[in-house]
């Protein structure tokens, strides 16, 4: 093994960016934390168990990675607060497993994904002296990154140990009544679980892609901003970005399982100047299993592709209905991540980044394509294997 990675706590440091912070007024109580060695979900399930809250009282925009030192920020209604008996009582408790660095107050809680992103800064530990073709290598990898992106893969947070979440999916997927009822407020955990299905044949095809070479095609669903809330939504042909009504679309198609656009609800094109990159960012997407589900027009290249993924997933009428059942909708997500900001040097035979990511991305990921080709022990030991099934 040539590096190891999270060695130490400060060899990996994540810091939460809101779009904006906290104003200061409002009826939600906002918390800035530093934990070291824990998981975002150790720190709740800490907080529920000290308060009796439920899940859905405590409001995070990410899950944050266990090993290393992260900062983000928790949120809890005045209400709650005032029930377990306020700032005091509540952040003498939280100091006992975290650092408490920032209060602050707003109007909105937060959820899950709506960060902007977090920035990081990593230190790659040489266990021995580091050749210079190593280094070369490693350079290079750092460039390919820079200027491609790399998969947009989901971690093993998704995931769990030897994917023991995917599998347990996987099982109730198979073995579930369609008829079954489900309270959607006490199944929370369920449904993450449920959602390790979808990520895992996301991270097949967004590989399968990489892997292929297969970088754009004809049919992809775009979207122009990488997180893909309120986004302009359009499919990719021959050069330019054909944009339609992604959410009237989605509201005239509500009762399908699956649905396309035809070509007569194509509207305002936008043309490529190279590549995906244009006067507004374009991102190809890959689908997101469950009801509901965009997917690439039948005349596509992209649908091929896409169909081969459903095919692999069993992606049929049953996966659908569990969709339904458990309030599971399809969603497209963008197949590649660009990374901003990375600034890299190299401290003897140490490699030290900083650099930022958007939303719902994993910078382990990151590290995975720079460290690709360059040492599979180092791969394996750090637990740097990008989780998938063949």
């Amino acid at each position: 093994m040539l590096f190891q990675v999270k060695h130490q706590p400060e060899d990996f440091i994540v810091e939460e960016l809101l779009p904006q912070l906290p104003a200061g007024q409002g009826d939600i109580f906002y918390v800035y934390i530093e934990k070291r060695n824990l998981t975002t979900m150790e720190v709740v399930e800490f907080l529920q168990r000290s308060f009796h809250l439920s899940r859905e009282d405590i409001g995070i925009a990410g899950l944050k990675d266990k090993v290393g030192i992260t900062r983000q920020w928790i949120s809890l209604f005045k209400r709650k607060l005032e029930q377990i008996g306020g700032e005091s009582a509540f952040l003498a408790v939280l100091n006992e497993q975290v650092n408490v660095l920032q209060t602050s107050r707003g109007t909105q809680p937060l959820r899950v994904g709506g960060n902007a992103g977090n920035k990081f800064t990593v230190r790659l530990r040489a266990t021995s002296t580091v050749s210079e073709p190593v280094k070369m290598l490693i350079e290079k990898n750092i460039e390919n990154v820079q200027t491609k992106g790399f998969p947009n893969c989901f971690w093993t947070q998704r995931f769990w140990k030897r994917n023991k979440n995917f599998w347990e999916a996987k099982n109730i997927l198979t073995n579930q009544s369609t008829n079954e009822q489900v309270n959607i407020g006490e199944h929370y955990h369920l449904r993450f679980m449920l959602q390790a299905y979808a990520s895992m044949y996301f991270n097949v095809y967004a590989m399968m892609r990489r892997e292929k070479g297969l970088h754009l095609l004809s049919g992809d669903i775009m979207v122009n901003r990488y997180y893909a809330t309120w986004a302009q939504v359009g499919i990719y042909q021959e050069g330019s970005v054909k944009t339609f009504d992604y959410e009237q679309m989605k509201q005239k198609n509500a009762d399908k399982a699956m649905w396309s656009v035809f070509p007569d609800d194509l509207h305002t094109e936008y043309e490529l100047t190279s590549g995906w990159n244009s006067t507004l960012q374009w991102f190809p997407t890959g689908p997101m299993l469950w009801w509901n589900l965009l997917v690439a027009p039948k005349w596509s290249k992209a649908n091929v592709r896409e169909e081969q993924l459903f095919a692999l997933a069993a992606y049929d009428e049953q996966l659908w209905e569990a969709g339904k059942r458990y309030h599971l909708r399809g969603v497209r997500r963008p197949l590649w991540v660009q990374v901003d900001d990375l600034q890299w040097k190299w401290e003897g035979d140490d490699v030290c980044l900083q650099f930022s990511l958007p939303t719902g991305s994993y910078a382990t990921v990151l590290l995975a394509f720079i460290l690709a080709e360059v040492d599979p022990l180092t791969l394996k030991d750090n637990k740097l294997e990008i989780p998938r099934i063949e």
